[in-house]
C-alpha cells in the first residue's frame, strides 16, 4: 500500500498522466526507496502513455485499461512482466487517488491470476563450467573469479557485489558488509573459497582505489579522485555472467539474481531457519524470502512422504 505522500500535493482534477507520474516518482523517492523501485514503479504507466497518449488522467477510463491488457496479451509478453506492469498501474493510481477523484481506483484494476513461481534455476554443475572457461592467466580473469565465487556463496544482489568497497570485506571472518536496499547495510557471510579468489585479486588490484571490484580500464589521472570511476559496474557483472553462460553453451538463461536464488534454495534444502536466510538475503519482510525461496515437486514429495509415513503407521 502506497503511504500518504510526505509532503503537501496540488489536488488538481486537471493532471495529465505524465505529470502525475512525476508526483508519484517525487514521492518515491522521499519515502525512500531505491533507484530500481521507482524505477520498475512508473514501467507500467509509462507503457500505458505509450498506448493510449498522454491524457487528462480525468479522462481515463477501465475501456483503456482493458486496451492496455489486450495489447499486454498480443504482445506475448511473459506472464511475470504482465503482472509488473498490473502491479505499477495499480499503485499509480492508488497514488492518483491522493491527488484528485478520478474514474480509475486502485481497486477496478483487477490482478491477472499470479504466474507459476517457478524458476528453471542453473545447475552447480552448470556454473562449474561457466566458471572454468575464466581465463586465470590474466588479471581480468582473476577479478571475474572473486566476483563469481562471491556471487555463488553470498546470495548477495548484483548490486551490493558491484558497491563492495575494501574496507567492506573482513577476510579473517570470512565476513563482508553490503548495503542493499533503501542504503540498509548487513553483514553476508563468504565462504573459504571467495576468500582465497578475493585474496588473490586483491593482490593484483590498482591499490589507488577504493572499489572492491575495478573495471578493466586504462586510468586517467582526472578521474582517480573520484573513488566511483573505477568501480566495476552493474552491468559489467552482469555481463560477465552472460557471456561465462554463452560460451559454457547453456541454453538457458542464467543472471546473477539466479545465483542468488540458487543460493537461498541450498540453504533451506540444508535446513537453515526462514528467519535466519531472511537476514542473509536483506529482505526487510519475511514474506519476500518466502515467496522468493521455493521447494522442488521432489522436496514436496519427500517431506509429505516422511509426514505421512509418521501420521499413518
Amino acid at each position: 500500500m502506497v503511504n500518504s505522500p510526505p509532503f503537501k500535493l496540488n489536488c488538481r482534477v486537471f493532471m495529465t498522466i505524465t505529470s502525475a507520474l512525476e508526483e508519484y516518482v517525487k514521492h518515491l523517492k522521499a519515502i525512500p526507496c531505491s533507484f530500481h523501485t521507482w524505477k520498475g514503479n512508473r514501467a507500467g504507466v509509462r507503457q500505458l502513455v505509450k498506448l493510449i497518449g498522454d491524457r487528462e488522467l480525468s479522462d481515463i477510463t477501465l475501456k483503456h485499461i482493458e486496451a492496455f491488457r489486450i495489447d499486454m496479451v498480443q504482445r506475448e509478453l511473459s506472464p511475470f512482466t504482465f503482472l509488473h506492469y498490473i502491479c505499477s498501474l495499480r499503485s499509480f493510481f492508488e497514488f492518483a487517488e491522493k491527488l484528485g477523484d478520478f474514474a480509475v481506483k486502485k481497486a477496478l484494476i483487477e490482478l491477472p491470476p499470479s504466474p507459476q513461481n517457478f524458476v528453471d534455476l542453473p545447475t552447480h554443475k552448470e556454473i562449474s563450467k561457466m566458471i572454468s572457461l575464466i581465463d586465470m592467466s590474466t588479471t581480468k580473469g582473476v577479478r571475474d573469479r572473486a566476483v563469481m565465487e562471491l556471487l555463488k556463496a553470498s546470495g548477495c544482489r548484483v548490486s551490493e557485489i558491484s558497491g563492495l568497497d575494501e574496507h567492506h570485506i573482513n577476510l579473517e571472518k570470512l565476513e563482508m558488509k553490503v548495503t542493499g536496499k533503501g542504503n540498509k547495510t548487513r553483514i553476508c557471510d563468504i565462504t573459504p573459497r571467495a576468500r582465497h579468489w578475493v585474496k588473490k585479486w586483491l593482490k593484483k588490484k590498482p591499490n589507488e582505489f577504493s572499489p572492491l571490484f575495478t573495471a578493466m580500464i586504462t586510468t586517467n589521472q582526472e578521474h582517480k579522485a573520484d573513488k566511483d570511476y573505477m568501480r566495476m559496474g552493474i552491468q559489467s557483472i552482469q555481463m560477465l555472467v552472460r557471456n561465462l553462460r554463452e560460451a559454457a553453451h547453456i541454453t538457458k538463461q542464467i543472471t546473477p539474481h539466479d545465483l542468488r536464488h540458487l543460493y537461498a534454495t541450498d540453504l533451506i534444502k540444508n535446513r537453515i531457519p526462514v528467519m535466519a536466510l531472511q537476514q542473509e538475503l536483506g529482505h526487510a519482510h519475511l514474506s519476500s524470502t518466502q515467496w522468493y525461496v521455493h521447494l522442488d515437486r521432489s522436496d514436496v514429495k519427500r517431506q509429505y512422504r516422511r509426514a505421512v509415513a509418521g501420521i499413518y503407521r
